[in-house]
């Protein structure tokens, strides 16, 4: 017989013999990307007043005036006047004058306060954990809470406390002497008493 050389890397022909194969596949979940906001010109968004005392904002451009009273009130603006009032008066924003705190246009069971103020490019004025903030939750929550929210805050809205928790100590509703004296410390002021 006749000597065959094999060629080197090619199997050999394995006959009857049962191979089970299994394959396994990883499927990776599917992640749904959220569309970037966009708002338009025209887009309505409720606007609060984050200060005590009344609260003017003109705008330059239109001659439109807003006036919000006192804490809490509500104006309705277009976002043009939005963007209007970050170009020319920017201490609405670097001082928390106002929050943004619905939108008559935009659908909020997919987008969030914060993707509106992202649209607006005036997020980075503002602290993600205040941005849906209730001035009178602070008086609810434990001493950890309330230093860290505390500190987050610019100087307008810690005034805006100082203001709130005094009201608050004079109609009684802020009765607690430890959370007198925390607000006291980290206010870094002297709180109304309850004859006052």
């Amino acid at each position: 017989m006749e000597d065959v050389k094999k060629k080197p890397g090619r199997p050999k022909k394995i006959e009857n013999v049962d191979v089970k194969t299994t394959t396994t596949i990883a499927i990776a979940p599917k992640t749904v990307e959220k569309k970037r906001l966009v708002l338009s010109d025209l887009d309505e968004l409720v606007v609060k007043s984050n200060v005590f005392g009344e609260l003017i904002y003109i705008n330059d451009r239109t001659g439109d005036q807003f006036i919000w009273e006192n804490y809490g009130e509500e104006q309705t603006l277009t976002a043009k006047d939005i963007r209007d009032m970050k170009a020319r008066q920017q201490m609405f924003f670097k001082e928390d004058w106002i929050s943004i705190i619905d939108s008559h246009s935009v659908n909020m069971s997919e987008y969030t306060l914060k993707d509106i103020y992202d649209a607006l490019q005036v997020g980075r004025y503002y602290d993600e954990n205040v941005i849906a903030f209730e001035l009178d939750d602070i008086f609810s929550m434990n001493e950890k809470e309330m230093r860290e929210t505390i500190a987050s805050m610019s100087d307008t809205i810690k005034r805006t406390v100082v203001i709130r928790a005094n009201d608050k100590i004079k109609d009684g509703s802020l009765d607690s002497i430890s959370k007198v004296k925390l607000l006291e410390e980290v206010l870094n002021c002297e709180l109304a008493s309850p004859e006052d």
